[in-house]
């Protein structure tokens, strides 16, 4: 052992340095302190990996709300519920306001009648369910002001709920959309392509559908 003041070496077990007089640690009293702080330093590492690990989890659940849908996330959805005829996803794309005027079955017929029109395109003895959609953005464009104080307009003097949310609507784009429909398991390789143009809006931080 070694004197901790002095740092001369000592024959263990040594009470006081022979050297400086200083009262020394046993053994195993520098062994429990040693211990003592690689365990308060790992009590530390693993305090802030906790730390860290909590902010993580929170960043997890709160970016989305912060930073809320995005126009892409939004497009997505909508071509989805189209292919799946899925009327509660589309519900979830239109603000509570419209929701509550907007039935389910109504919304599931409007999907219906869209994938419908697509298979009408496509030739005959094609089930729906069949139909695959994607698609691919060509274009987008953001409304000027001018532009939005029009579109507020027209929702004020609408019907559906429209008029509840004009003044709520911060952002709108006109987005042109290649919609390509395929057949799944279709040995004739049967696909049909048309281009559509979705108006979205904005309402904090979602982008919704504009339906019409």
């Amino acid at each position: 052992m070694y004197c901790k003041k002095c740092g001369k070496k000592l024959n263990d077990g040594t009470k006081f340095c022979i050297y400086c007089g200083e009262k020394q640690q046993s053994s195993s009293q520098q062994t429990a302190l040693s211990g003592s702080k690689k365990n308060h330093a790992n009590l530390k590492k693993y305090k802030k990996a906790g730390i860290i690990a909590i902010i993580v989890v929170l960043a997890w659940f709160l970016v989305p709300k912060i930073t809320g849908r995005g126009y892409k996330e939004t497009i997505k959805l909508a071509v989805q519920s189209i292919e799946t005829v899925d009327a509660a996803k589309m519900a979830n794309l239109l603000p509570e306001e419209m929701a509550n005027y907007m039935t389910v079955s109504t919304l599931e017929e409007e999907l219906l009648d869209s994938k419908e029109d697509i298979r009408n395109h496509m030739g005959s003895g094609i089930a729906l369910d069949d139909i695959k959609l994607s698609y691919n953005i060509k274009s987008q464009k953001e409304y000027s002001k001018e532009e939005l104080q029009e579109l507020k307009k027209l929702m004020y003097a609408g019907n559906a709920g429209y008029p509840a949310i004009a003044s709520k609507v911060k952002d709108a784009m006109d987005v042109e959309l290649e919609i390509i429909a395929s057949v799944k398991n279709d040995k004739q390789g049967r696909t049909y392509t048309d281009d559509q143009k979705m108006t979205l809006y904005k309402i904090k931080n979602d982008w919704y559908v504009l339906l019409v």
